[in-house]
């Protein structure tokens, strides 16, 4: 369960600096 929220955290702040 602590991979998959630190997976999800991991893609949103790739997908937020890939808006950057």
């Amino acid at each position: 369960m602590m991979l998959s929220m630190e997976n999800t955290q991991a893609l949103l702040l790739s997908a937020l600096f890939g808006l950057v």
